[in-house]
């Protein structure tokens, strides 16, 4: 039997008596069910970390992984295992195989960037849950989990420890060799800690067990690129400067706390990969969507049950998501991706402008496929106010990322970007006024994109909200324009 098979066996099978047995104590009520998954959770994911470290050949046990991965969700889905006390599906067991599985596809030649994430996930998560239920006085809920300031507190601590651990025994060649072992690796280990802790905190319904692996691998795999010629020093002021963004624009009401992290998060996550300068597109669609809000922030509107209240995660992430994801290959092909930045950019810029103005004015506004007037501000309707404002919104945006593109002004990135900002505008209309949810009231006739006492569904996802078909119009257009780029060989 060879060293791989026998190393297989044995965590295997130790993971496996684990989970019955302690599925089994928490059913009979010997000890909480909540410890049960948390002991369960620090022996299957420690077990991967250890095998990743440890195998000689990692191949066979990649595709083990992946059916594990497809067993697990299996058994959710099933109900046959892991089920929350209040009977919701743990999904958490069956997505931390998805994120090993994608780390052990990424990094096969680098396994740090394997072990060192699970070993962050299965100890530092840990060490957040058990202490937050302990001695957690002082919750609050981002996106729909509730979370303790001790946990988070737990969390930082375990994580920078971790970090510590593996750095004294790294060796050389991992952190930047112009950065001291001392006080700059320790400002970006802080760093690191913080962000790792804020998608922590986002994480809900077990997604945390994707962000915070996937996360911490690529904030690592990137310490050779980030600021290799720069002091890190930096890093620890920007943190300082996002924490004081989420406290002000919570405070003022533009983003409720869950928005706010996100934000912070993504400014974070732009600043380390991009630079400095490639935050000013997010900086500026941010300004100019609140400005444009305050327009209708009063009026009454039938578009969206948020509209008027603090921007939550969710729109965060749909509307600067993909901006942030492409910033973290930036300075792989610098010419390309700041491209797709501002061109995802200037549609969202667009389309918000595009609904704020054409409310404000509250011209005739007309269904995109249907072509019959609808109320202004009703998904898939267009104006004539609202398509300038929004071709308007796109050009301003271009403009800038095309005065911030490398080597200077490029006119090819100020016309493609606010070409895509439009088409993405008009793309968000089809979508709205074809697949998106829309609610009827069957005795006043009235609609609206979102359900409503006495209100049924006309047509569309019941699922599909405004917030989602603008992440959907966003990533179409990106990825029709990067198929059209790599065709022409831009």
């Amino acid at each position: 039997m060879t060293h791989d098979l026998r190393l297989m066996l044995m965590l295997g099978g130790l993971v496996l008596v684990l989970t019955l047995v302690l599925e089994r104590v928490h059913r009979q009520k010997t000890i909480p069910q909540w410890l049960s998954r948390k002991l369960l959770h620090i022996s299957a994911i420690g077990a991967c970390a250890l095998a990743a470290a440890w195998l000689e050949d990692l191949l066979i046990f990649t595709w083990i992984v992946a059916l594990v991965e497809l067993t697990l969700v299996i058994m959710v889905l099933r109900g046959v295992f892991f089920e929350e006390e209040n009977h919701r599906r743990s999904w958490g067991i069956a997505l931390f195989p998805l994120a090993f599985l994608a780390l052990l596809l990424l990094f096969p030649e680098k396994r740090v960037l394997i072990v060192v994430p699970m070993a962050i996930l299965a100890l530092s998560d840990a060490a957040a849950a058990i202490v937050g239920h302990l001695f957690g006085k002082i919750t609050y809920t981002l996106t729909g989990d509730k979370k303790s300031i001790i946990g988070n507190l737990a969390f930082g601590l375990t994580t920078s420890l971790l970090l510590l651990t593996f750095s004294l025994f790294a060796g050389p060649g991992f952190w930047p060799a112009t950065w001291t072992f001392g006080a700059e690796w320790a400002c970006y280990l802080v760093v690191v800690a913080a962000v790792l802790t804020a998608l922590e905190a986002l994480g809900s319904k077990g997604s945390d067990n994707v962000l915070v692996p996937i996360g911490a691998a690529l904030l690592l795999r990137n310490t050779h690129l980030i600021l290799e010629r720069e002091s890190a020093y930096p890093l620890i002021i920007s943190l300082l400067v996002a924490g004081v963004f989420v406290w002000f624009t919570v405070k003022r009401g533009s983003l409720d706390l869950g928005g706010g992290v996100s934000a912070g998060v993504m400014g974070m996550v732009v600043l380390i990969f991009g630079g400095p300068l490639s935050l000013l597109p997010l900086v500026f669609f941010f300004l100019l969507g609140t400005i444009a809000g305050k327009l209708t922030a009063k009026k009454e509107v039938i578009s969206d049950a948020k509209h008027g209240k603090a921007r939550d995660y969710l729109q965060v992430f749909c509307n600067g998501g993909i901006f942030a994801l492409l910033a973290i290959f930036q300075k792989t092909n610098p010419d390309i991706i700041w491209l797709l930045m501002v061109s995802s950019m200037a549609i969202s810029t667009a389309d918000t402008l595009a609904s704020e103005i054409g409310m404000y004015f509250r011209g005739k506004t007309v269904d995109i496929l249907r072509w019959r007037v609808q109320p202004p501000g009703l998904s898939g309707g267009i104006s004539i106010a609202g398509t300038l404002g929004g071709l308007l919104g796109a050009a301003l945006l271009a403009l800038l990322g095309a005065l911030l593109a490398p080597g200077g002004f490029s006119l090819a990135v100020f016309g493609i970007a606010t070409l895509t900002g439009f088409f993405g505008m008009i793309l968000d209309s089809l979508l709205g006024a074809s697949i998106q949810a829309r609610f009827k009231n069957p005795t006043t006739g009235q609609q609206s994109d979102f359900a409503r006492e006495g209100t049924t569904l006309d047509h569309g996802f019941a699922w599909l909200t405004n917030d989602l078909v603008n992440l959907l119009s966003n990533f179409l257009c990106i990825l029709s324009v990067f198929g059209l780029l790599k065709g022409f060989q831009f």
